[in-house]
């Protein structure tokens, strides 16, 4: 994951501005942007720009980005529709002022975009920011957060870990299972010491003496020395690797300036399916969030969403699919249970519901009705 200082509402706002301003020509926004702590790259850019409809780049929502500032709102409308005219703009062609064009010191740009074949979308201007939109449908999210937050280094090797060496629910192996499971991750996180020494930043300008990449190596060597002795069972082996993952952030943070990152791609292209409980939990990215719904207008006031009303989901031929299937198994997912969320609703499903539903004091159907949704998502939010 790419270091990212976006961590909450402000700081995305604050960068989101910054964006805005630069592509207005204000040289304290380029300089900002040009800051290589703010630079942003690959996976961060995608992080930040996911966490954009927070800001919908609407009339509103530009608005209120630069901080009220209508006449700028229009300018950057303005120089949208241009760019959609096929009219060249800061931002496809230098412009004349040589000492701007310096201090910008343009990256090599998309030819795409630079040919008019990338489009600046067109906002909608009665959307909504999505956290105010969940609000006004019965869904709160916490103050300032992100929809898609960032990692922690724990997080992150947690996520290499689980990447390379899955786990399966209800997976059983005895002291020979887990003494084999222990030498692969003692291994995989031999290959992993490099990486967490660049996460950090130290990798180009700290020599290997140096004690903060002394500690970065003791970390990986007493976490490899814990995974030499005997376990009962692969259970007690995951439970010991989560505990000395966490214990990386007590460590190594505070050894560089680096201590949010961006969400790895798979991460985010995937939506967060693997029911992992130690990883960030966005509400907005998921493949079947509430939020997700929401802004397609499948949950919501009733009066709005009459044509997708919710239905009684169980198990019928063909099978039922759908977003609401989705929701319901991405549900699931983040509350522990073994259940593929592909929107699909068949029978293994179904006994997967019959779990939730005993466990909650309801009557085992295996059918997601009224109540069994209410208590899904209320458990879910």
């Amino acid at each position: 994951g790419d270091p990212t200082r976006v961590g909450d509402r402000a700081t995305l706002r604050s960068f989101l501005g910054y964006g805005l301003r630069a592509a207005l020509g204000d040289r304290d926004a380029v300089r900002f942007l040009n800051d290589p702590i703010n630079m942003t790259y690959c996976g961060e850019f995608i992080y930040v720009a996911l966490n954009t409809v927070l800001h919908p780049f609407n009339r509103a929502g530009l608005t209120e980005l630069l901080d009220g500032d209508a006449a700028a709102a229009e300018e950057i409308l303005s120089l949208q529709a241009r760019h959609n005219r096929r009219e060249p703009t800061i931002l496809s062609q230098k412009s004349e002022d040589a000492e701007f064009e310096a201090l910008l010191n343009r990256t090599p740009s998309n030819p795409e975009f630079d040919a008019f074949h990338i489009g600046m979308p067109v906002v909608p201007e009665n959307l909504l920011p999505l956290d105010q939109a969940l609000a006004r449908q019965g869904y709160p999210v916490p103050t300032g957060s992100l929809p898609l937050p960032p990692f922690t280094l724990s997080q992150l090797i947690r996520r290499a870990f689980r990447t390379m060496l899955p786990r399966h629910q209800g997976q059983q192996g005895g002291p020979e299972l887990a003494a084999k499971v222990a030498a692969a991750q003692a291994r995989v996180l031999g290959y992993l010491e490099q990486a967490i020494v660049q996460q950090l930043g130290l990798d180009a300008v700290v020599p290997e003496t140096d004690p903060r990449r002394r500690a970065a190596h003791r970390f990986v060597q007493i976490v490899q020395q814990q995974l030499e002795r005997p376990f009962d069972s692969q259970a007690a082996l995951n439970q010991t690797v989560d505990s000395l993952v966490a214990k990386v952030d007590e460590m190594l943070v505070g050894y560089g300036d680096r201590t949010r990152f961006a969400p790895p791609r798979i991460y985010t292209d995937l939506g967060q399916q693997d029911g992992d409980p130690g990883l960030p939990q966005g509400w907005g990215f998921q493949l079947e969030t509430v939020g997700a719904l929401v802004a397609r207008n499948v949950l919501g006031d009733p009066a709005q969403t009459q044509a997708k009303a919710w239905r009684t989901i169980e198990v019928r031929s063909p099978y039922l699919r759908g977003d609401d299937v989705q929701l319901c198994q991405g549900a699931l997912i983040r509350r522990g249970f073994s259940v593929k969320a592909d929107g699909i609703f068949g029978p293994a499903s179904a006994e997967v519901v019959k779990e939730f539903q005993q466990g909650q004091g309801l009557e085992p159907t295996g059918s997601i009705d009224e109540a069994t949704r209410q208590r899904l998502l209320a458990v879910d939010s």
